[in-house]
């Protein structure tokens, strides 16, 4: 029965941890251009798009350096806009953190994570937005990056 349990509330830790990740890429990415459009800030709804989908590699669902400020129209109606994502992340960050990037799929190839894992994630997410939203921080490239794989091993599901 406890098994069981675990499993029913699995599906649900998931949800809510998404949306607490996508709201840490919310604040990291603040007052800056849609990744895949380049869109300014302010004249779009802000998502947080997945450069490889949770649908094709749901292990890198909550991994920070897989998921960007995106619009909500490119990210829900052009399929992610791929090319231009890609794109836009050399042009941002660099082609060393691009291979970074594009190397997580086989990095990070069929994990599986606990309950356990999944809670104290949550619990950290939530200090993590709490700190960020205190601060009110537009950081620049190379700090989106660092914070990024910062709090990625502060989350620990990446480690």
């Amino acid at each position: 029965i406890k098994e069981m349990k675990k499993e029913t509330k699995l599906p649900r830790i998931k949800e809510l941890l998404q949306a607490k990740i996508n709201h840490i890429v919310r604040l990291i990415d603040n007052r800056h251009p849609c990744i895949s459009s380049g869109t300014p800030f302010g004249q779009y709804r802000v998502a947080a798009g997945h450069y490889y989908s949770v649908g094709s590699n749901p292990s890198l669902r909550f991994n920070l350096l897989n998921i960007f400020g995106q619009s909500f129209a490119d990210n829900s109606n052009a399929g992610g806009k791929g090319s231009s994502y890609g794109t836009n992340l050399i042009k941002l960050f660099g082609m060393e953190i691009f291979e970074e990037i594009t190397a997580l799929p086989d990095k990070y190839r069929a994990m599986h994570f606990t309950l356990e894992q999944l809670e104290d994630a949550n619990k950290e997410c939530i200090l993590i937005i709490r700190e960020l939203t205190a601060t009110e921080t537009t950081w620049n490239t190379e700090e989106r990056i660092q914070a990024r794989k910062f709090l990625n091993k502060r989350i620990g599901l990446y480690n």
